[in-house]
């Protein structure tokens, strides 16, 4: 790596400007200068300590030379500190590297991603300016059945809440690098929307989700029982029919009643009530309520209660479980019920 070296020069009580054409203090060197040919630190407060950077070049492509002035305390964001001098104007020669020179004048920062992308780029590592919003993402290919994801690490953002499957975050003055933390849980994955954590097992041949389906659906016609928190974490959320079918995490759907009918001794399912279509919860510890993947049939098994809606355009189907009693049955489709959802291995 090449290497500058900044010549420094400090006056008592003096500021010196060597030819500068622009004194703000705060304007970045020019990247694009193909040398420096002065560099001097200079005492802009008279108080003995160098704060001020002049860097001269003599550029064939502009007419004449130029400078431009750098202040400490945007050279210091860079890792690049000013010289402390005593008030007898001390000379010394500091090193500073050309890549630093480089990073600072760009006023670019580089943001890398492990286990995850940029969003809106789709990459794990890009250059954004200071200020920048930047969303990271966690990268749902990266985990599979048995993988669970505990949010993010980074010693660049300090102070910002990094539990969230996305973090936001305005891009600071420096390089940023995050690390999606994924640690092995086994029988256990975790939906990427919302971090919440289900466990899984296999039933006649497919995956089934062993919790009911906690996600809040952006369409809002999903509910906690009895606008509960505590029961959404225990029970699930309950869904209109529509908001059903877009409920299930990456890769998983609502089974048929069929799939459900077959193996429904295997999946615990719960006695969470439901919502009525005016707003009343019910049935709590009494009834379970499961949509399937089916809208109206007319095929119906023995027990199966097929009449208890007739509306082909308002009816679905779901599972029940009633006491001691299973079976399918057509309910309207904004009722709230829970679900479960299923994958093919």
């Amino acid at each position: 790596m090449s290497i500058e070296r900044l010549f420094i020069g400090v006056g008592v009580g003096a500021l010196m400007f060597f030819g500068c054409s622009d004194h703000n203090p705060n304007s970045m060197f020019n990247p694009n200068s193909p040398s420096y040919d002065s560099t001097v630190w200079l005492d802009a407060n008279q108080d003995g300590i160098a704060d001020i950077l002049q860097i001269s070049s003599n550029n064939s492509s502009s007419s004449g030379n130029s400078s431009q002035v750098v202040s400490s305390q945007a050279l210091s964001s860079q890792g690049i500190s000013s010289q402390n001098q005593s008030s007898q104007g001390v000379s010394s020669v500091e090193e500073i590297s050309s890549s630093a020179l480089s990073s600072s004048s760009s006023g670019l920062y580089k943001v890398t991603v492990t286990n995850g992308s940029i969003v809106g780029t789709g990459l794990n590592t890009g250059n954004f300016a200071s200020l920048a919003t930047i969303t990271i993402q966690t990268n749902i290919s990266s985990l599979s059945l048995g993988s669970c994801f505990d949010g993010w690490t980074s010693s660049d953002l300090i102070g910002l809440d990094l539990a969230g499957a996305t973090v936001t975050f305005e891009m600071p003055n420096h390089d940023v690098a995050l690390s999606g933390l994924v640690s092995a849980c086994p029988g256990q994955f975790t939906d990427l929307r919302d971090r919440h954590r289900y466990s899984y097992a296999s039933a006649g041949g497919l995956t089934w989700m062993m919790n009911n389906v906690a996600f809040d659906t952006p369409d809002t016609t999903d509910w906690c029982y009895e606008n509960s928190t505590i029961a959404c974490d225990t029970l699930g959320r309950l869904y209109t029919w529509d908001a059903a079918q877009s409920a299930c995490p990456t890769g998983w759907r609502l089974p048929t009643i069929s799939e459900i009918r077959k193996n429904q001794a295997s999946l615990d399912l719960q006695k969470a009530g439901n919502r009525e279509t005016w707003g009343t919860y019910t049935q709590l510890d009494n009834m379970g309520f499961y949509w399937t993947s089916g809208p109206f049939s007319a095929i119906a098994q023995a027990n199966d209660n097929f009449n208890n809606c007739t509306d082909e355009s308002t009816c679905a189907v779901d599972w029940v479980i009633n006491g001691n009693s299973i079976y399918a049955q057509h309910d309207k489709t904004a009722l709230g019920f829970s679900i479960r959802c299923v994958s093919t291995p």
